[in-house]
């Protein structure tokens, strides 16, 4: 028995004979390229989700702006999903005055007149900016138009 194990000569490989391993590279290549492909993945999917971390969320209310006639422009608070979350309404006229209207009831109605030295309405395309503040201290523009 020993004698046919021994029966096989040992074989040493000379330095002129080539290996052939060149499946093994391209495989840890592959392997790394995923690897890489993945982390990347990562980084740029954390990175976008942290953003999203910082955009505040909006409440909705309705408000209403009308020009009657050519001296007078009604601003309407109308309520909404999140009135219960309002502390009050600031008004920016086309004069650039401002009005401030703190815990406002729904159906209210402010008005813009052309009393006074410098008139606040035109005939023509007249700007009301309404901006809402909330009682988290976040505000938001609610109505930005032309009447």
């Amino acid at each position: 028995m020993i004698q046919e194990f021994m029966s096989e000569p040992i074989r040493v490989k000379t330095m002129s004979e080539k290996n052939n391993e060149s499946a093994v590279s391209e495989s840890i290549g592959v392997i790394l390229a995923v690897a890489l492909t993945v982390i990347l993945a990562a980084i740029v999917a954390a990175y976008m989700f942290g953003m999203l971390n910082g955009v505040p969320l909006s409440r909705i209310i309705a408000v209403t702006a009308m020009q009657t006639d050519s001296t007078h422009i009604i601003v309407t608070y109308r309520g909404g999903p999140d009135a219960a979350l309002l502390s009050n309404l600031s008004i920016n006229w086309p004069d650039g005055t401002r009005q401030l209207v703190n815990f406002p009831k729904i159906g209210d109605v402010y008005t813009a007149t052309n009393i006074g030295p410098v008139p606040n309405v035109t005939a023509g395309k007249d700007h009301v900016v309404v901006a809402a503040l909330w009682q988290n201290n976040m505000s938001q523009v609610v109505l930005d138009t032309y009447v």
